[in-house]
């Protein structure tokens, strides 16, 4: 029997089993179990340190005034004095420890810096700074490199003498980043390879690389420095016109042993080093980018649609600008809310796979459609290019957050749902371990613990239990047998509904924002029509089971009326308890101080509907 079971079940990769092995499970283990997740009320806030807060408040405003007193160069790269402004404030090691001369800030600090810089609208600038503090040298050194590594270059990239970048994507791997990288070949003591890599930010101004190659099969991670032999850097890339180094690194060159990440016992691990960095870095970075996308166009739009009047009236109080409003303002107080809550996470020390992929989506998704609202909802202010424009960088640069770092396509289909329920899941892994190595006793084992797994979170979903709903349904994914794994459709909707059960965790620890109740109706509709594409896709007794339980957790779309929209957009179009929250996270400056000043005042009433002009 088991026999006749393994050839339909899915096989697991060496990648994948790689990447099982890293990270930690935390909310994702709760919700695959079919429980609520544990209460985080009392981590659920911004802790920061001393230095942490003045940073925030003296240090990251210097520097936006800075940028935007000096502008850019007319190649499009950051003035001297910006560049000098980082490495002096060490914006390029938040994360390396202070032994090394580095902040040592926490992930809910590294998060807060990006949100405030993005908030600004230097999107190029702010992806300066995540860069060196996300997936690259400075992290993989600090949890990987030798004594000798960590002494000769943790100082240089704390102090800003050295720039670090990381090459993995090239010519044929994207998101597929194992399969067609680049390959060395041996040769004595030395390996030779051919580098074609792109997409690398920070390669033209880096001084030390760190370079992903498949050695005899896996993937291995060497250090090279600017001026190594051969070594090609500097064809710039244009991505969006955004004000950041990103380019190639080629040539053929020789590598040593002594030049792997690590040294010569991690020859081969590369590729969980990549995987158990990327977890952290992921959570953090570009999610940061669509919070402060999503708060930015909140009260940018808010405050702009009480001021412009039409027909004689604001728009803010008209139904069809209300539902905009609405949009917006339920987009970002999602993403401020699971913000909140995956940092706490991180800030236990959670390396968690299945949340940052789904985070990294997420966020940036939801940035974008919140972006795309208010460029509607501003008109003519948002589509002049100038000073005044606080939409215009932001808008352009949402394609670069979609799909860098896993793109979105891929974190939703693929390894949101796909990886999770092989990581997270209480019984699945050791199931299909045993079917593998095809040992009959442990099979029984797991597949006794996997049928009781099911029949209870089958009869908690009986008694009104979403998150037993979910465990059960995934289980019903799994009696696609291998062709789970192929089932990107079903997989995108199952990563979705797993997302809603983490941001509806958030929002329930949330107290006294006044779009709470809309965000929950919201969110319920997205989970119900999540389920109801699944079970369509499901064989039809195990779509049947999961109809059922569906409907008894689901009385039907809520209907979202225009008075919904109404009190949602005046969450923002006032200076609700919501938007007071939101300005303490955002950078507020030029056009929108004076914007957010009409919440209380009508001095710039009329300045703020004028837009640039050449």
């Amino acid at each position: 029997m088991i026999k006749a079971i393994k050839k339909i079940m899915p096989k697991i990769s060496d990648t994948e089993r790689v990447a099982l092995e890293c990270g930690t499970i935390s909310l994702d283990g709760d919700i695959f179990k079919g429980n609520r997740p544990k209460s985080l009320a009392s981590l659920f806030n911004d802790f920061l340190t001393y230095d942490e807060e003045q940073f925030l408040k003296v240090t990251v405003p210097h520097l936006l005034e800075l940028q935007s007193e000096v502008g850019y160069t007319e190649d499009n790269d950051l003035k001297p004095e910006v560049w000098a402004y980082l490495k002096e404030h060490k914006f390029f090691a938040m994360i390396i420890p202070k032994a090394f001369g580095g902040l040592g800030f926490t992930p809910t600090a590294q998060s807060a810096v990006v949100t405030k810089i993005a908030s600004a609208g230097h999107i190029g600038l702010a992806v300066t700074v995540m860069v060196p503090n996300s997936l690259g040298p400075g992290e993989l050194l600090m949890h990987y490199g030798t004594d000798s590594q960590k002494d000769r270059y943790l100082p240089k990239l704390a102090s800003g003498e050295m720039i670090p970048c990381f090459g993995l994507t090239g010519l044929h791997n994207g998101s597929d980043a194992t399969t067609l990288i680049d390959t060395a070949e041996v040769d004595g003591d030395e390996f030779v390879v051919t580098l074609n890599k792109r997409y690398i930010t920070l390669a033209p101004i880096a001084d030390l690389i760190g370079l992903a190659v498949k050695v005899e099969g896996k993937i291995t991670l060497f250090l090279v420095e600017r001026d190594h032999p051969n070594l090609q850097i500097g064809e710039r890339h244009n991505p969006m016109g955004q004000p950041f180094m990103n380019g190639t690194i080629k040539g053929t060159i020789r590598l040593t042993k002594d030049q792997i990440l690590g040294g010569e016992a991690q020859l081969g691990n590369g590729w969980k080093m990549l995987v158990e960095c990327l977890s952290v870095g992921r959570a953090i970075s570009l999610p940061a980018l669509g919070v402060a996308s999503a708060m930015v166009s909140a009260v940018a739009s808010g405050s702009y649609a009480r001021t412009r009047k039409q027909f004689g009236i604001p728009i803010a109080d008209m139904e069809g600008v209300q539902e905009p409003l609405a949009e917006i303002a339920y987009q970002a107080y999602v993403n401020m809310i699971t913000q909140r809550l995956i940092n706490a996470e991180l800030q236990k020390g959670e390396s968690p796979s299945a949340l940052s992929a789904m985070w990294k989506y997420q966020s940036t998704e939801r940035g974008r459609i919140a972006v795309n609202n208010a460029m509607d909802v501003m008109a003519g202010a948002a589509i002049q290019e100038g000073p005044n424009n606080i939409l215009a960088n932001t808008y352009k640069s949402m394609p670069i957050a979609i799909t860098v770092e896993g793109a979105n396509i891929l974190s939703r289909s693929l390894v949101t749902f796909g990886g999770g329920l092989m990581r997270s899941h209480p019984h699945l892994r050791d199931l299909v371990d045993a079917i593998q190595d095809e040992k009959t006793g442990s099979f029984l084992k797991h597949l006794a613990l996997m049928i009781r797994h099911t029949v209870v979170n089958f009869t908690k979903a009986l008694t009104f239990d979403r998150y037993a709903l979910f465990a059960f349904t995934s289980n019903m994914v799994l009696t696609l047998g291998a062709k789970y794994k192929r089932s990107e459709f079903i997989s995108s909707r199952m990563a979705d509904i797993f997302s809603i059960r983490v941001m509806e965790h958030g929002i329930k620890l949330d107290r006294g924002s006044e779009i709470k109740s809309y965000a929950m109706k919201r969110l319920y509709n997205e989970e119900l029509k999540a389920y109801r594409d699944v079970e369509k896709e499901l064989p039809l007794i195990s779509g049947l089971l999961v109809k059922l339980v569906r409907k008894i957790n689901f009385f039907g779309t809520k209907h979202i009326s225009a008075e919904d929209n109404e009190l949602a957009s005046k969450s923002i179009s006032y200076k609700s308890y919501f938007v007071e929250n939101m300005l303490t996270s955002i950078h507020v400056s030029g056009r929108l101080s004076k914007l957010v000043s009409t919440y209380t005042t009508d001095t710039f009433k009329e300045e703020v509907q004028e837009v640039d002009s050449k």
